[in-house]
């Protein structure tokens, strides 16, 4: 299939699973992408110096035009490394201002 590789400039949202990026491109639902993002943003939140850019590998769940050339893609990741993950997982603590955890169960 068709297959694209992006030099991230905007990621709006991230979590482990996936992510929402800004695109000059309209990229159709199913296509797989690359991905390579920059990791200042996030060593920075979760307090952590790397260098080396995230990679992962996507397909695009949705394209959604904002404007002239201005798209918001969704990514649901296929292919991430375990350091990248932990990495995102990290950023996600540093900036989650949640008073009580994300789920709870009683029995």
């Amino acid at each position: 299939g068709d297959y694209f590789w992006l030099d991230v400039l905007d990621v709006l949202d991230i979590g482990i699973g996936g992510c929402a990026l800004e695109s000059p491109y309209a990229i159709p639902p199913q296509v797989t992408i690359s991905v390579r993002i920059d990791p200042l943003a996030f060593a920075i939140g979760a307090s952590e110096r790397r260098k080396d850019p995230l990679e992962m590998t996507g397909k695009i769940t949705s394209s959604v035009s904002m404007g002239r050339e201005h798209y918001r893609l969704g990514v649901c990741f296929i292919r991430i490394k375990k350091k990248d993950v932990g990495l995102i997982k990290r950023f996600m603590r540093s900036k989650e201002h949640r008073k009580f955890p994300r789920f709870s169960f009683s029995l």
